[in-house]
């Protein structure tokens, strides 16, 4: 029995330690239990705020991501302190250790107030452990609480910096938008006859600053949960944004055009979908979803008929129209029309997915569009 119980405390020990490495140290930020239980706790704030009112709704969840790192902090030091606990009784068990205030029974309690005053290295001195074996082990338990508040405090300043690095590319984007939110604002400040390669230059800079933070999301997911009440603060927000540029540019430009296959544009269609595929896997979104794609003969019936009863439709030929005099082009025909609405309906269908699967996830109105700044 005995025996039994030293051997937990050594499994709960070095599963501890293993994700607090992992959680911390790894880059993926693949923790074993730390990641699960973030998105526990994130559910039961979800769902303990869902009845209250919208003001008061939006304040908590701020406190969401602040409380998750809390506990995940306390579950670090819980478990240690619980599986050196364990280690500590079965010396208990044996007389290994020496107590202040003699008593006729010792039990878990007295290896549990150990271990916590241990883990801090507090040691009040009112339990000495006796055997060499013991004495090792509390100054090892010593270590790792040491080394467990010196990474978390690591962790946490870099996490800061991650969350300050994706509210830095929200705010450009915002301001960019002329705090509107369309992206058309942005597409007509950078397109310049004088200096073509404004839209180029600025699209290596929106991509370099998407990939940057990314990146530093595999090892700080955490950051993932930090809900913005300002919602052009707000990861859907900005990834709506960033989809309309690249429809506007890749779809509203016919297949000949210097902007449409531009090897800046195409990278960075192809660095946005990639990062939406990643973002999905990572955090369990739904956006797995077949695009129906309707027949040429349907779509010819529609667009001469009724296009404005068909949203999808009229959303795709509203961005057709003003490319079209934007970059003063010609008309195109139904055929090309088609083929380029086949194209954008598949990539707009995919953002427009994980936007609303983004929205649900961290706790946004799905009614609201997740670039209305009122």
């Amino acid at each position: 029995m005995v025996s039994a119980i030293f051997a937990i405390g050594l499994v709960l020990i070095f599963l501890g330690l293993a994700d607090l490495l992992l959680t911390i140290l790894n880059y993926e930020g693949q923790g074993l239990i730390s990641k699960p239980l973030q998105r526990f706790v994130w559910l039961c704030i979800l769902m303990s705020t869902s009845a209250l009112p919208t003001h008061l709704r939006r304040f908590l969840r701020t406190l969401g991501a602040p409380f998750m790192i809390i506990v995940t902090l306390a579950f670090w030091l819980g478990i240690e302190i619980l599986g050196f606990a364990f280690v500590y009784y079965a010396g208990i068990t044996r007389n290994q250790f020496v107590f202040s205030i003699p008593e006729v029974h010792r039990g878990f309690s007295d290896a549990l107030y150990f271990s916590g005053v241990t883990l801090p290295t507090l040691g009040f001195g009112d339990i000495v452990p006796l055997s060499l074996f013991y004495r090792i082990a509390a100054a090892i338990e010593a270590i790792v609480g040491f080394a467990i508040m010196t990474l978390s405090l690591s962790y946490v300043l870099n996490l800061n910096r991650v969350i300050q690095q994706f509210r830095i590319l929200a705010s450009s984007l915002f301001y960019d938008t002329e705090k509107t939110g369309s992206a058309w604002t942005i597409i007509q400040s950078q397109v310049c006859n004088e200096h073509p390669e404004n839209i180029y230059l600025y699209l290596r800079s929106l991509h370099r600053n998407l990939l940057d933070w990314h990146e530093y999301l595999h090892q700080f997911p955490i950051a993932f949960y930090f809900y913005s009440p300002r919602l052009f603060l707000s990861i859907p927000c900005t990834f709506q944004i960033i989809g309309n540029i690249i429809e506007i540019l890749q779809f509203g430009l016919p297949s000949d055009h210097p902007i449409h296959n531009n090897p800046s544009l195409q990278s960075f269609r192809q660095g946005y979908t990639s990062i939406i595929k990643s973002l999905s896997r990572q955090f369990h979104l739904v956006t797995k979803q077949e695009t129906t794609i309707m027949e040429f003969e349907l779509f010819q019936t529609h667009y001469q008929e009724y296009p404005d009863n068909d949203k999808t439709m009229a959303e795709f030929l509203d961005i057709k129209n003003k490319t079209t005099i934007l970059f003063d082009l010609k008309e195109s025909t139904q055929q090309q029309l088609y083929s380029q609405y086949t194209d954008w309906l598949s990539f707009h269908d995919s953002v427009q997915r994980f936007v609303n699967s983004t929205q649900h996830y961290l706790g946004y109105n799905q009614k609201e569009n997740p670039c209305s700044f009122q």
